[in-house]
């Protein structure tokens, strides 16, 4: 029991560590004006791997850190007023990503795992996109049609792909994890 508490600190905290680094890294691809990262991969993965449970209390970690000013949202910057600036709804957004990610570890059938998991992510993304194309349009006053245009469209094809790629590298590790491992995350 102990051991199991312990392993689920352990990877919320290390994969809180994880989104942090890989949302701070930017991509050398800079597209409408916004510098690419890997932070929708990191918290498909964070999902796919550790389950909807661990998974939230590190998406939680990872935005109460930058909440509190530690530069670890996209552009190394951190801070509550980027919770709730026009971008914060993306950031809140992944906790809903990562549970619907999460939900695809449970899934014991081979095929089943693979064609849900993946649509599971993908609907988690959609509705991280939602809550940020809802904050964003708020906040700048515009039509939700023009924040979904404008924050949405451009990025949901590199999202999608990001999701996809999370879930079939996910797969891979969660099958060479000893089965104690395994069972305790999710």
């Amino acid at each position: 029991m102990k051991r199991t508490r312990t392993l689920k600190i352990t990877f919320t905290a290390l994969f809180a560590a994880m989104i942090a680094v890989l949302t701070v890294i930017p991509i050398p691809i800079n597209f409408l004006g916004v510098p690419m990262t890997l932070q929708t991969f990191a918290v498909a993965f964070c999902g796919f791997i550790i389950g909807w449970k661990i998974g939230l209390g590190a998406v939680g970690v990872y935005i109460f850190i930058g909440a509190l000013g530690l530069p670890v949202f996209s552009g190394m910057q951190g801070g509550f007023a980027k919770l709730v600036g026009p971008t914060g709804g993306f950031i809140y957004g992944f906790l809903l990503m990562v549970f619907f990610c999460g939900l695809a570890c449970r899934l014991r059938h081979r095929v089943l795992r693979w064609v849900f998991g993946i649509l599971l992510g993908v609907a988690g993304l959609l509705l991280c996109h939602l809550c940020g194309a809802l904050q964003l349009a708020v906040v700048n006053h515009i039509s939700v049609a023009a924040a979904v245009k404008g924050a949405s469209l451009p990025f949901l094809p590199k999202d999608i792909a990001s999701v996809a790629l999370a879930f079939a590298l996910a797969q891979l590790i969660r099958r060479r994890l000893p089965l104690e491992l395994a069972e305790a995350l999710n």
